[in-house]
């Protein structure tokens, strides 16, 4: 099952996709910070190669 089989997944302007009109994401690498999304509420950063 993916996640846009139980909810909306959409890509706004403000971040790099959206669920459930409800959760922020931010995607990027080690350097990535939350400077994007702060104080959006329930806003996440996925970040990769994090060490």
């Amino acid at each position: 099952m993916k996640i846009s089989d139980k909810y909306r997944v959409s890509t706004p302007k403000l971040c790099d996709f959206m669920v459930g009109d409800q959760y922020i994401f931010e995607i990027g690498g080690a350097n990535k910070t939350s400077k994007q999304i702060k104080g959006l509420p329930n806003s996440y950063v996925a970040a990769d190669e994090i060490r």
